[in-house]
Order: structure tokens, then sequence, then C-alpha cells
């Protein structure tokens, strides 16, 4: 990484991906995050969580190396306000993403996990998210007229949803 002093830590994970032989695609399917994330946090524009650095520097064997990075690196210069956008607007960002889906034998458990930070200066009251079921995968059209048909309902769908707040 040009002009990254290696023990900062967008420089080590860059050395530790490329260590190991991995794509920036491929370090974010390790690290359950979106390909561009891994790309901003090489860039030094996004300095992770403490969560996501550990499990970085487990997924790359990195002996510890990753975690001290993040540690020692100072954020203070890596929290500029993206170009064109007014400090108190909202700048919510997904850390993580994580799901899994299971099925019992009789109906299907999803479960969701993001973590999210609000990286700007108004608080977040609300976080807006669409279901989407789809009763025929390869039937797009047969699972719409069904739905609109024999919509779900909110007891059908189980949906429970929960938050907690981490301060970092």
């Amino acid at each position: 990484m040009e002009g990254e002093e290696r023990g900062t830590f967008p420089a080590e994970i860059t050395h530790w991906r490329t260590a190991r032989g991995l794509s920036k695609r491929a370090l974010a399917a390790r690290l359950n995050v979106d390909p561009s994330y891994v790309s901003h946090l090489e860039a030094g524009r996004e300095h992770g969580s403490a969560h996501l650095a550990r499990r970085a520097d487990a997924k790359l064997a990195a002996g510890g190396a990753l975690w001290g990075a993040w540690q020692r690196t100072d954020t203070s210069s890596t929290k500029a306000e993206p170009a064109g956008l007014p400090s108190s607007t909202a700048q919510l960002l997904v850390l993580e993403d994580d799901a899994a889906l299971e099925f019992d034998g009789s109906t299907f458990h999803l479960r969701m996990r993001r973590l999210l930070r609000n990286d700007g200066a108004d608080p977040v009251s609300r976080y807006l998210l669409r279901i989407a079921v789809d009763r025929y995968p390869a039937e797009p059209e047969r699972s719409n007229a069904l739905y609109r048909s024999n919509p779900l309902t909110w007891g059908e769908l189980g949906l429970l949803a929960m938050a907690s707040l981490e301060v970092v």
C-alpha cells in the first residue's frame, strides 16, 4: 500500500490479506462484510470495530498484529465528513451483516444480525427494513401472484426485532 506505514491498521490488514493470498472479496466473505468495506478499511477511510479487528486477526492468523495495529491506529484522521454532506446528516453505516437460515423440519427460521454505526450528528430514531418472501424461488411471478392474493400476516412471519447499544 503506497504511502501507508506498516504498523497502522490499514497497512496491516492489506499486508495480511495479501500474505494469505486473498482478494478483498474473499476477505470480505470471511468477515461477513461488503467488499467495498474492506477497501475502505485498507484505504484508512474506515477504522472498523474492535470486534471486526479481532475477527480479522483470527481469520488471517495474524497472531495479534491486526488487533494491536487497530488499537494503535489514530482514528481522529479517519473521521472526515464525506464530501457534499452536511455534518448534521445522519450517516448510518452497516459495519457487519450476518444471516443464517435454518429449517427445523416444518418451519424455516431466519436470523439476521447487523452491526450499525451512526457517523452523523443526529440520532437514529428508526431503521427501515424490507422483507421479501419467495415461495417459488425459480418462479418469481408465481410467488408474487400468490402473495398478492394471499398476503402474509405479521403473525405468520413471526418477526422479532431486538436492538442492543454498544458505545465504542
